[in-house]
């Protein structure tokens, strides 16, 4: 199942002005690099709305189809938003992601 509305009911959702915010997990019980995620692009289609709104981050995976997203990451990264304990510091350097890991900013996410 390709939950195809995912994207919008994820914007919807972060323009509420109830939302406080707080990291969401892209992933939980199945990798969000799904073999659908070649063909639909939910997974980037999220990440650039978390982005946009500056909305800390995380998914587990170990797929490689997250190389696609390496450009989107590492500029949430430099904002303190992207995915953090659930991703290998080893292996994000050897993507070219850097990252540098510590406390969240002052004025990082959701702002």
């Amino acid at each position: 199942m390709v939950k195809m509305n995912a994207p919008k009911l994820l914007r919807k959702f972060l323009m509420d002005p109830k939302w406080e915010c707080m990291p969401i997990s892209l992933s939980g019980n199945t990798d969000c690099y799904q073999p659908a995620e070649r063909k639909f692009g939910i997974t980037c289609q999220l990440l650039e709305i978390c982005n946009e709104f500056n909305q800390p981050v995380g998914m587990i995976t170990k797929n490689a189809g997250m190389l696609r997203d390496k450009d989107l990451l590492q500029e949430m990264a430099s904002k303190n938003s992207s995915p953090s304990s659930s991703l290998s510091r080893r292996w994000m350097k050897d993507c070219g992601i850097s990252w540098s890991p510590g406390p969240p900013r002052q004025n990082s996410g959701c702002g």
